[in-house]
């Protein structure tokens, strides 16, 4: 945006990562006036490549599963589309065989897709959020205006409560607490240009329990770079030991240990640290109502998944058409020893679904079903 600009909105969704926009498209198809902000020089978030000379890297997400009947049907369409293709049924250290998915011909593929036909500013950083009449004002950096009737805000968590509270937004006491509660895991990320191939066999992952090394793949075997190159991913707890650390040191050390699995020598490598890379301790809801039109979202809310980041997406701007009731009948009938929940719950799920089958938006509140807490935690 430019300096001093005012934009106007009826919804604005800070953050371009999955969750913001997969809720940015049903918004869209119910005719809403959507600008999408985020802060990073490109869309998609973890979603994330890079390039080193010739070679290829996805250092962020590393694979896309799905198991949602909905989520599934986007990943078919993306993959008829070729901007998403299958990797591997079943993954060397990770449980399930099912089937993971990569983007095609990298992982940012996937969000640059989704964001057809959605208006997207990237490159903006916002400074607080604020109460405005009857709906909310974002204040950016260099002076810049935005203001919408309803907000969803698919940042991290902490992130997410720095606005608000710069902004003078009261969160209630309860909610506050809990999401304070949600914690993220850091990761560091080494890509690695190889001088031949690394030796990893098919599908070119290898996962580690112990040691300083979490991750290991060979973006050739899996198919997105031309030349041999390595992503290695640190673990969480080595990642956090060393997070104030020199960070050439830090990839010294997992170039080290990725060494002792491949027959190649490393001829150019880079670092990134991701401080939001994964949420390992959840809300336990597919989102949160915080105010009067401003909900927060994302992959803390969903399971901490690229499939979940989507259902919360999903969840929040579906509240969002409802005008908020769903979470209000949610709350009603959240008691799972009532005598009555699993008739209500099936009658709410095809109120929803039927009430929404004109515009196709599935509503997302695990399978779009009331569930108790107890509940959507087992099925995140």
């Amino acid at each position: 945006m430019n300096e001093g600009e005012t934009r106007e909105a009826d919804v604005l969704i800070l953050g371009a990562g999955m969750s913001g926009l997969m809720a940015a498209r049903d918004l869209v198809q119910a005719g809403r006036r959507v600008l999408v902000v985020d802060k990073g020089r490109g869309i998609g978030g973890r979603m994330a490549y890079r390039r080193i000379g010739e070679a290829i890297f996805d250092h962020g997400a590393q694979y896309v599963s799905a198991r949602d009947e909905r989520f599934c049907r986007v990943v078919e369409a993306l993959a008829e589309q070729g901007m998403m293709a299958a990797w591997s049924e079943g993954m060397p250290g990770l449980p399930g065989d099912h089937l993971r998915w990569r983007g095609a011909p990298h992982m940012k593929a996937i969000p640059v897709a989704l964001s057809s036909g959605i208006e997207v500013v990237c490159g903006t950083k916002i400074d607080s959020i604020h109460r405005h009449g009857d709906g909310w004002r974002v204040m950016c950096e260099g002076g810049s205006v935005i203001d919408c009737a309803a907000m969803i805000v698919t940042v991290p968590i902490p992130q997410a409560l720095a606005l608000l509270d710069a902004g003078g937004v009261t969160v209630e006491d309860s909610m506050r607490q809990r999401l304070e509660q949600v914690e993220y895991s850091r990761c560091f990320t080494v890509m690695a240009v190889l001088d031949q191939p690394s030796g990893v066999p098919a599908p070119g992952v290898m996962t580690f329990s112990e040691g300083p090394l979490a991750w290991l793949a060979d973006n050739q075997v899996k198919g997105i770079s031309p030349v041999p190159a390595l992503t290695l991913q640190a673990s969480a707890a080595c990642s956090l030991a060393r997070w104030e650390m020199d960070r050439q040191e830090t990839a010294q050390l997992l170039l080290a240990e990725a060494a002792k699995y491949v027959s190649a020598q490393v001829v150019e490598h880079q670092i990134h640290g991701w401080r939001f890379s994964k949420p390992v301790h959840l809300y336990g809801e597919p989102f949160a109502a915080v105010g009067d039109g401003l909900w927060l979202a994302g992959d803390a809310f969903g399971g901490g998944r690229v499939e979940g980041a989507a259902l919360s997406g999903w969840a929040a701007a579906a509240d969002l058409l409802a005008g908020g009731r769903l979470r209000w009948m949610s709350r009603w009938l959240l008691v799972g020893t009532n005598p009555l929940w699993l008739l209500a719950r099936d009658w709410l799920d095809w109120l929803v679904r039927r009430s929404c089958m004109r515009q196709d938006n599935v509503l997302c509140c695990a399978r779009l079903r009331i569930a108790s807490e107890a509940e959507w935690r087992r099925m995140s």
